[in-house]
């Protein structure tokens, strides 16, 4: 069974989100999507996100999804060694640990192939744009 693996911080969940999970999830037959905790979200973003365990249980609503996990605070790549998905999709905007995730897929011999998925509408569903918009429920679509 092939293993795909997508990040993110998810704080509202909108149709930008559901297109990189349906893309990623044709990558192959399990997604699974890890969900930056809180406090990295604070430190990198420098905002205060949803709660985690909100953010996860949505997504964990999402058909194509298969799997759900919380990022270790600690150890960013520990998913990746436990879970070992032989594609990584990135969004079209990610930058976070970008060049420390080829690093230390080469450092460690890892199979992986990353793949950098597609932008959907990006001037209309991006969660900046939509934060201050958001519905209840922190869903938008």
């Amino acid at each position: 069974m092939k293993k795909i693996m997508v990040f993110g911080t998810f704080n509202i969940l909108h149709q930008g989100h559901l297109s990189l999970f349906e893309q990623a999830k044709k990558l192959g037959e399990a997604l699974y999507v890890v969900v930056a905790c809180n406090e990295t979200v604070a430190r990198l973003k420098n905002y205060t996100p949803t709660d985690e365990k909100e953010r996860m249980d949505r997504i964990k609503s999402v058909k194509v999804v298969d799997y759900v996990l919380l990022g270790d605070l600690k150890d960013k790549f520990k998913a990746i060694k436990e879970i070992k998905p032989e594609v990584i999709g990135l969004g079209y905007d990610q930058t976070f640990f970008v060049d420390d995730l080829e690093n230390f897929i080469a450092e460690n011999g890892f199979k992986v192939e990353i793949v950098r998925l597609k932008a959907f509408h990006p001037n209309k569903y991006k969660s900046r744009i939509l934060m201050g918009k958001e519905r209840s429920g922190g869903i938008f679509f």
